[in-house]
């Protein structure tokens, strides 16, 4: 029996904005043709070109929220004293691996300096992002933050 049903294929790129080259291999698929979603980085060094630049000249291109707090530096300007996962540089002190152990192991209190990083890349995001998702783990327990809800953050239904 012939399957008369359409199939789609989804090509995701990652880390829109993390650098210039990131942005231009993402524009490149895209128009190429095999490119249909990508996630950006907030805190790449190339965000303000990948918002002005990049994705208005990619208008069917989904974009979805990368948040990150393992690599480069944050976008904040206001960082935590004595902040367990930022350095005075406002680089990122640790590892994804780190995190999570010092949260089993050491009863860590960077769960909530954890969580103020990521709403601050959720609303910094642009209003193309469609979504993310992310699952924190504290040492009590696991806690899918229902930050994968970018609109509910922001006040949109």
């Amino acid at each position: 029996m012939a399957d008369n049903s359409k199939r789609f294929l989804c090509v995701l790129a990652d880390d829109l904005g993390l650098s210039p080259a990131f942005n231009e291999g993402i524009l490149e698929a895209y128009q190429g043709g095999i490119l249909t979603g990508a996630t950006i980085r907030i805190n790449g060094s190339a965000f303000e070109d990948a918002v002005k630049r990049v994705i208005p000249m990619c208008p069917d291109l989904g974009i979805g929220l990368h948040l990150n707090i393992v690599e480069g530096k944050t976008s904040k300007t206001n960082i935590p004293k004595n902040s367990r996962i930022i350095n005075s540089g406002g680089e990122y002190k640790a590892s994804f691996a780190g995190l999570l152990l010092r949260q089993f192991m050491e009863n860590d209190k960077s769960f909530l300096e954890i969580e103020d990083d990521y709403r601050f890349q959720i609303e910094t995001a642009p209003g193309h992002v469609r979504s993310t998702s992310v699952l924190l783990v504290d040492r009590r327990e696991t806690l899918g933050l229902a930050l994968c809800l970018v609109d509910a953050l922001r006040g949109v239904r």
